[in-house]
């Protein structure tokens, strides 16, 4: 049995179930499904539970948010082209024409049925009216959803794992060009500890290259752009060695 199907059906044991009762061992737990679940089980997983174990734990209190502006989203609109085109590469590449049987065309007013179905309760506040002109020139609105990465990525997810790949990537990329998502940590345990890794690294990338020339006006910037860092980087590092001392057994008894 691989280590990725261990850790999913291990977190979906018995002891899932009493853990919630108990907030450290609902921690545990967590941690293991980012270990042993992989980049995708285990962002999934602390996605899903990050408000029942946040709550008991401090381990964000003393992060810091720096002024920002927003968050970049992807659209409704944008999350059907990337479908529809991956669905026309797949086809192409068994020699088929697009659409098919085999590989229909996605139309948005299916994907927006999806979206309460995939985030429940909270796709209401993702919810936006866009307008367009239609074949015979009228101005037209319609309903979409302006996602941000996460749930952009929960989206993808629900349609196969490579499509969740591809907007991770582009998530990522837009968030490049904003020092928003990279120095705002406030969100850094509902990540994996490669994606906690990868976000630090990054943030501390950006503000040396655009806030870190001596003489600067913007070193004051900088200065408490490191501050906010190094606590990220703390808490990933409390994280890792928390992983590594106190992972625990699996239920028959196997070593973890």
């Amino acid at each position: 049995m691989s280590l990725a199907l261990a850790g999913l059906l291990y977190v979906r044991s018995k002891p899932r179930i009493a853990a919630r009762n108990n907030p450290e061992s609902f921690r545990k737990l967590s941690l293991r499904t980012a270990v042993y679940g992989g980049d995708h089980l285990g962002a999934a997983f602390l996605c899903e539970q990050a408000q029942l174990s946040k709550g008991n734990t401090d381990m964000n209190k003393s992060l810091t948010v720096l002024p920002s502006g927003e968050y970049p989203t992807m659209s409704s609109l944008e999350m059907v082209d990337y479908i529809n085109a991956d669905r026309k590469s797949k086809a192409e590449a068994e020699g088929l024409a697009f659409p098919c049987k085999k590989y229909r065309k996605l139309e948005h007013r299916s994907f927006m049925k999806k979206v309460p179905r995939v985030l429940g309760d909270a796709a209401a506040k993702f919810f936006a009216t866009d307008t367009y002109i239609n074949g015979t020139g009228g101005v037209v609105e319609r309903d979409i959803c302006n996602f941000p990465k996460r749930e952009a990525c929960l989206m993808a997810m629900s349609y196969s794992y490579e499509l969740q790949a591809q907007v991770y990537d582009h998530m990522t990329e837009l968030e490049g060009g904003k020092d928003i998502n990279l120095l705002d940590f406030s969100g850094l345990t509902d990540m994996a500890i490669s994606e906690m890794q990868n976000r630090v690294a990054a943030a501390e990338k950006f503000s040396f290259e655009m806030h870190g020339q001596a003489g600067s006006a913007l070193m004051t910037r900088r200065k408490k752009e490191k501050k906010a860092i190094k606590k990220a980087e703390q808490l990933v590092k409390d994280l890792i060695q928390f992983k590594l001392c106190d992972m625990g057994d699996f239920p028959d008894g196997k070593p973890a």
